[in-house]
């Protein structure tokens, strides 16, 4: 399951949720300020493949497999 990211319009607390592909969750109440709605953000993900981040891909000579 896929972590997706909601901002709050109010207060612009942002909150991770594990979700199913395909469940939206925007329009909820926030959880902090109860006042806004959450709405789905635009979030990167990191695959570590660069080196710059931890894998789970087995190393090999300092290269990925």
């Amino acid at each position: 399951m896929p972590i997706y990211e909601y901002r709050c319009t109010v207060c612009g607390q942002v909150a991770q949720r594990l979700e199913d592909i395909g469940t939206d969750s925007s329009g909820e109440k926030c959880p902090v300020c109860m006042a806004g709605e959450m709405k789905k953000i635009f979030s990167l993900f990191g695959t570590g493949l660069d080196g710059s981040a931890d894998s789970c891909a087995p190393k090999v000579n300092n290269r990925y497999k």
